[in-house]
């Protein structure tokens, strides 16, 4: 639309008001909230490299998380392989953890693996890190291989790129949300519009 009286052309983008899927939540931090021994797990959690990652909240206008969301899918090459650069426990490594934790019966091989056959506290560790960091909204029962290394690096306190893990499962789903009408990741999309506002 050209401005009468100018010689440049605006635009005018009308950004849709998205819903914020059910995940990307984050992790209350008030051990009062948790029986024990759920709440020495939170405690645990919230001094873990991915402590901040789990609870922070910025309080950020709804409009300019959106308005960040609807522009990234034209800036985002989701189709980039991100996952060559991601150091990956093997799955052998994995099975050999989820074993470790009492996965009932042992567990076989990784592409088997479900949440339900974990003792609680470890159901409830891995239930965390899937609704607090990842945009994934069906499917809590199970996760990718490279999505499990997270736990892996944070139960045995080792070094796992989780920066790349966590950016190829934010991007993985910026082009992926329910017919356009859904933000998923809401949280850490106000996170990098709180860098930036």
């Amino acid at each position: 639309m050209a401005t009468k009286g100018s010689s440049q052309n605006t635009v005018a983008i009308s950004i849709p008001v998205l819903k914020n899927q059910s995940a990307n939540l984050y992790l209350r931090t008030d051990l009062q909230l948790y029986p024990q021994p759920i709440d020495a797990l939170v405690e645990c959690l919230k001094k873990s490299i991915l402590g901040h990652a789990l609870t922070c909240t910025p309080s950020i206008p709804a409009t300019l998380v959106h308005r960040a969301h609807y522009t990234s899918n034209a800036l985002f090459d989701t189709e980039n392989n991100v996952k060559s650069e991601i150091v990956v426990p093997t799955a052998e490594q994995l099975v050999d953890l989820f074993n470790e934790m009492g996965y009932e019966p042992p567990l076989a091989g990784i592409s088997t693996f479900k949440k339900k056959h974990l003792p609680d506290l470890w159901r409830y560790f891995f239930s965390v890190f899937l609704r607090c960091l990842s945009g994934r909204t069906s499917g809590q029962d199970s996760a990718s291989q490279t999505f499990l290394s997270l736990l892996y690096g944070v139960y045995h306190d080792v070094k796992v790129d989780y920066a790349s893990i966590l950016w190829a499962d934010f991007c993985s789903h910026i082009n992926h949300s329910a017919k356009g009408t859904e933000i998923s990741n809401a949280r850490f999309w106000a996170m990098l519009v709180h860098e930036h506002y």
